[in-house]
């Protein structure tokens, strides 16, 4: 690949982790309302008792934990996903942190199926001959 051609696909990776990162921290927010079921549950079992049981059902209800803690960890994965996605497309526009944006690209593929694409689409900008050498340490103009 020549130089040129790599330059302008590192061109191109900001604005698509921008929007990977938008859409990965709307999505995790979607999860809470499996949260706030989790939560009702553990605080009022008696609307989740049926008719027929003679009293509700006992307080900690696995169901409600399983909702409650599996619902918080994965808002809270999406949410650090979405930041690291933000911090490596803008580390990729001021050309710093290789290292940074590999790792981000690592973990964006676990994000099936657009994260899946922009990650591997990222590692094989990020790792081609002379991608590395754009990625100066030190301080640079913005």
């Amino acid at each position: 690949m020549k130089a040129d051609q790599t330059t302008a696909a590192l061109d191109r990776l900001p604005a698509l982790h921008l929007a990977l990162a938008a859409a990965v921290a709307l999505g995790s927010l979607a999860l809470a309302l499996p949260v706030w079921a989790g939560w009702s549950a553990l605080v009022h079992p008696e609307r989740f008792a049926d008719r027929y049981l003679p009293e509700a059902p006992p307080t900690p209800s696995l169901p409600g934990w399983l909702f409650l803690v599996g619902g918080a960890l994965a808002i809270l994965l999406g949410l650090a996903l979405a930041a690291g996605l933000v911090a490596a497309g803008r580390a990729i526009r001021r050309r710093t942190g290789h290292g940074l944006c590999l790792g981000v690209a690592a973990a964006a593929t676990f994000a099936f199926p657009f994260g899946t694409l922009l990650g591997f689409h990222a590692l094989d900008v990020l790792t081609r001959p002379g991608a590395r050498d754009l990625f100066r340490p030190g301080p640079r103009g913005a």
